[in-house]
């Protein structure tokens, strides 16, 4: 039979490699860890510095053992308490990991190019999944801080997450750029119960920060550029081993490999493809738009794999929106620590506190709603449906948890509130 070398299998080896990333335990059994020495590392490419963090991590059966110790993951037969001292004891196991992680936010990140996207892209899953890893054990730290009562060190191991997920994501196409989400996702869920015990210092500064890791965000058009720069090699790939096979198989065998061979045209195959990532690019590259459509599937063989750019520019957004109410958040923290009250106004807060007003990427990056309310405040993004619904939550009622219910699908209508709303 053919390779088989149709869409459909490549949707198959990417929903693999998101399984592979996304499902946690992969590491193996709880083990007791084994503290590991790291070995030094000549170079100046942060990637080789979260490579070998994740390695490190790994070789010490880490990520089991701590989702046990955070309670993220039923332990089989009777549970076991951990507490602060054996937690401290597993985190300490990976105190080399951590530092080496740490270690490359000195550099900046450029991943090895890809040459072949078939077998690259095997490769670079387990890799993914160790940078997930790395973010599960930052986000073990972050709880072993709190419990400590150093807030402010809890703050800075759920920073570190999320630079650690918007700089793996600099380079890389979509699967990387899904997987730097899902990083930054696991540093910032646990920020909104750690803002309020901050100091004013200490909230500026992280605030200060989270500014900063966010200048060097990836944009989402960048990410689509290099998913049209893989997957044209991925296409020539195809077509490639389609000559190949042409002389040893049938029509009816390609057939039952999801292959129309009669379909196949190079050249044609090509411009559709140009012409499919170019309208990407340019819905990437525009602000967020709810009507924006997905371009109609362009190949009748289906050799052409074309991700969905409406759902990734959700994402995207989302992720930002998220962010700058979490600087917003950061910034009211500042205020009411000096001034025993809120502002009367998100102005207030720049320049003295922010550098600039978090914005609403949701409303083509207007000002967040804000408005004071019973001695506190709300503070809201329009959400997905880009309209202002004066900050009624989204409530996502099919979902059976509190925690899914407070999630935002693409197709929500209400608000994303801040501390409520989290994806």
């Amino acid at each position: 039979m053919p390779v088989n070398t149709s869409k459909n299998f490549i949707l198959f080896i990417t929903t693999v490699g998101v399984i592979a990333i996304l499902t946690p335990s992969v590491f193996g059994s709880a083990a007791t860890p084994v503290k590991q020495n790291a070995a030094p590392i000549k170079s100046h490419n942060a990637y080789d510095y979260f490579v070998a963090a994740g390695k490190l991590a790994r070789e010490s059966n880490h990520d089991a053992q701590v989702e046990h110790a955070a309670g993220w993951t039923p332990k089989s037969g009777a549970p076991h308490t951990y507490t602060l001292a054996e937690k401290t004891a597993i985190l300490k196991a990976n105190e080399p990991a951590l530092a080496l992680a740490r270690q490359g936010f000195s550099y900046s990140f450029t991943p090895p190019p890809v040459t072949d996207p078939m077998a690259d892209g095997a490769n670079r899953f387990p890799i993914h999944a160790e940078f997930r890893g790395l973010a599960r054990l930052l986000r073990f730290e972050s709880q072993v801080r709190s419990e400590r009562g150093d807030w402010a060190g809890a703050m800075e191991s759920d920073l570190d997450a999320i630079q650690l997920g918007e700089m793996s994501a600099h380079g890389g196409d979509v699967i990387t750029k899904l997987v730097g989400e899902a990083v930054v996702g696991l540093g910032r869920v646990g920020t909104w119960d750690i803002v309020p015990h901050l100091s004013a210092a200490q909230a500026k500064h992280a605030a200060a920060r989270l500014a900063e890791i966010e200048k060097n965000r990836e944009p989402l058009a960048n990410v689509m550029r290099t998913e049209k720069s893989s997957s044209r090699l991925m296409l020539e790939s195809m077509l490639t081993e389609i000559e190949k096979q042409k002389q040893k198989y049938s029509k009816r065998e390609f057939q039952e490999q999801g292959v129309n061979i009669d379909a196949v045209d190079p050249a044609k195959l090509r411009l559709a493809q140009t012409r499919a990532m170019d309208y990407e690019i340019a819905i990437a590259a525009k602000p967020y738009d709810p009507r924006s459509k997905d371009i109609a599937d362009p190949d009748p063989s289906g050799l052409i794999y074309i991700p969905s750019v409406t759902k990734l520019k959700f994402r995207d957004t989302s992720s930002i929106a998220e962010v700058e109410m979490l600087r917003a958040t950061l910034g009211l923290q500042v205020y009411h620590q000096k001034f025993g009250r809120y502002p009367v106004s998100l102005k207030l807060l720049t320049p003295s506190i922010l550098v600039k007003t978090p914005i609403d990427p949701f409303a083509r990056n207007a000002a967040l709603r804000y408005r004071l309310r019973n001695g506190g405040y709300l503070l809201y993004s329009v959400g997905p449906d880009t309209k202002d619904n004066g900050g009624a939550p989204i409530k996502n009622e099919a979902a059976k948890t509190d925690k899914a219910k407070a999630l935002v699908p693409q197709n929500s209508l209400g608000d994303m509130v801040a501390g409520v709303n989290k994806n």
